[in-house]
């Protein structure tokens, strides 16, 4: 999960996967269910938490 919202549009301040509301901390948006962090273009372009990124890469070696 994650890579296929890479660079999608976040409409209305929502998350493009299960249209959650985007919370902000320290400056970064991003989807509490999940870790997805959106630009300031609104495009979903990463995890907000490191142990996200690595539990993802994790599951992708499997």
């Amino acid at each position: 999960m994650g890579g296929e919202f890479l660079r999608k549009k976040c409409h209305g301040g929502r998350c493009p996967h299960r249209n959650i509301e985007l919370i902000q901390k320290d400056g970064i948006r991003f989807c509490p269910l999940h870790g997805l962090k959106a630009n300031e273009d609104g495009e979903i372009d990463g995890y907000y938490s490191p142990a996200m990124q690595e539990i993802q890469e994790w599951k992708r070696g499997m």
